[in-house]
Formats: structure tokens, C-alpha cells, sequence
């Protein structure tokens, strides 16, 4: 008799669980399944736009206004202009088509005035030191035939207690050529002792020093 092999009874796979709805990176995405709705038409573009109007068109600036006359001007205080300098700008503003041709033409006209300023001041300054020039050569006491010796003392003085930074700043300001001044230092130059007093021009090579003068013996031993 042949022997009956039994079979053991077949256990089906279990089945895996279910992803979980969250990783531990990113956030996981679900995705939608489509619609069998068609999708609506987009709807249309508006033709007006929030900011700068309707599309195609410019926008609008405000009016410049009516032309103003001279009395509608208010000058800060020190500020004066001539009739000329009045209708210029008065035609700059009035005829102007834009802000932009405002601007550009405000800016030539500073700069118009800002370099005839500079050429009156350095012009009246010139004429100051022509005038301050005048009064040394016709000054009674240092000027005359006295100049050219009194101006070389005045130098001296200057030189020797004074030092090239004073006499730069005279330079710089004119004041050199200002005969109050000259009258200042040859003053102070009246009341220095007169071995304090600097030697002008090339002292001749025999004299002597002030420590010779003070120290001498007579040229005994």
C-alpha cells in the first residue's frame, strides 16, 4: 500500500500596512485625482489697471497752472533779484511745457548765478587790494620814496618773528597790502630794542654780531 503524504495548509502573505500621511522630510503631497469637470474658461483681462489707467492709454499729469506774475514771488529773507534776473526766471517757470523743463532750466540758471557771484566777488576783491595798494604808496610816513625801504623792514619783521606759514596767510588774505597793517608792524618794530630789530638786506660781510657787540673785549687777549 502506498503512504498518503500530507500537506501542510498555505498561509497567504500578510498584507503591508498603510503609508503613513507624514515623513520625516518635507511634507508629502496628495495628489488630486482629476476632475471629470471640465475646467473653467480663465476669465478675461480687465482693461483698466490699478495704477497708470486704462491699458494703451498715459496717464494724465496735473496742469502746470496759470502763468504767475513778479508779486506772486516770495523771496527768503536777504534774497533780492534785479528786473532782469525777475523775468528770467519769471519766463523760466511760465513758458516752461513740463516739470522736467523746470528743472533743467532751474539748474542752468544756478549755475548762471553761481559763477556770476564768483567772478563779482573775486573782481570787488582784486579792486580792494588795488585800492589798499594805493593807500601804502600814498601814505605820508612809509610810502612815497619811503616805500621800498619801509616795505623791506616790514618784511624783515615778518620773516624773522612771523615765519613763512604767517607771511602765506598774509598772501592769502591780502592783508599785506593793507596799510594799517604796515603801520601795525612798524610800529612794533619802533619799540623792539635795536638789537632785536632783523638787519634788512645784505649786511656787509665786516660787520658784527650782536654776541660780538655784547662780548667784545677790544681784541685784546
Amino acid at each position: 500500500m502506498n503512504e498518503q503524504v500530507e500537506t501542510p495548509p498555505v498561509t497567504p502573505p500578510e498584507t503591508p500596512p498603510p503609508a503613513e500621511d507624514t515623513s520625516l522630510i518635507g511634507t508629502p503631497t496628495t495628489e488630486t485625482p482629476p476632475s471629470e469637470t471640465p475646467p473653467s474658461e480663465a476669465p478675461a483681462a480687465e482693461d483698466a489697471t490699478l495704477i497708470g489707467g486704462s491699458k494703451g492709454e498715459e496717464p494724465e499729469l496735473p496742469a502746470l497752472g496759470e502763468p504767475i506774475e513778479a508779486d506772486a514771488l516770495n523771496l527768503p529773507e536777504g534774497v533780492t533779484l534785479d528786473d532782469s534776473q525777475t523775468e528770467e526766471f519769471l519766463a523760466l517757470v511760465n513758458d516752461a511745457e513740463s516739470r522736467a523743463d523746470i528743472a533743467n532750466s532751474m539748474l542752468e540758471m544756478y549755475a548762471k548765478v553761481s559763477t556770476a557771484n564768483a567772478t563779482e566777488a573775486a573782481t570787488e576783491w582784486n579792486a580792494m587790494q588795488e585800492t589798499w595798494r594805493a593807500e601804502i604808496k600814498a601814505d605820508k610816513d612809509f610810502g612815497g620814496d619811503k616805500m621800498d625801504e619801509s616795505l623791506g623792514q616790514a618784511n624783515a619783521l615778518v620773516t624773522k618773528y612771523g615765519g613763512s606759514a604767517f607771511a602765506n596767510a598774509l598772501n592769502l588774505t591780502g592783508m599785506g597790502n593793507n596799510v594799517e597793517f604796515l603801520r601795525f608792524v612798524m610800529a612794533m618794530r619802533a619799540d623792539l630794542p635795536k638789537e632785536a630789530i632783523p638787519v634788512t638786506g645784505n649786511p656787509a660781510a665786516g660787520s658784527t654780531s650782536l654776541a660780538d657787540r655784547l662780548f667784545s673785549n677790544g681784541g685784546e687777549a
